[in-house]
């Protein structure tokens, strides 16, 4: 994806039901009181030149409070990795910003609804 200044960097927003980290713990749900499922969602970037990355913010649903979350790449957390519960999906933007001082805006729209019905019961677990 180029950024202002026209140059190419290969980044990506993902989200998924299993944490990137630690994959083997699970994908976890909630019943909400109408009856839908509110799902642990992650979302994070991928990508050649993650490396470069300063921080991103992820623009959300307009009804979400808050709606812009702002998430700064450290060690601790090297793809700038948020947590989320969702019952839908929508698209996400996220504004990165790099190290260099360049800027680019990624447009990713949510997958983890075809995910729920991929997965093996076995991997979700009900919040506690």
């Amino acid at each position: 994806m180029p950024t202002k200044t026209g140059r190419a960097y290969q980044l990506d927003v993902q989200d998924h039901l299993l944490d990137p980290e630690q994959p083997t713990s699970g994908a976890l749900f909630t019943e909400v009181q109408d009856g839908r499922f509110e799902y642990r969602v992650f979302l994070y970037l991928t990508g050649r030149q993650v490396y470069l990355v300063d921080s991103v913010v992820y623009s959300l649903h307009p009804d979400m409070r808050p709606n812009a979350v702002r998430v700064n790449r450290t060690a601790d957390n090297p793809n700038c990795k948020l947590t989320l519960w969702l019952w839908g999906t929508f698209e996400v933007t996220a504004r990165v910003q790099l190290k260099t001082g360049e800027a680019m805006e990624l447009q990713h729209y949510l997958s983890f609804g075809d995910r729920v019905k991929e997965l093996p019961s076995d991997q979700f677990h009900a919040s506690a």
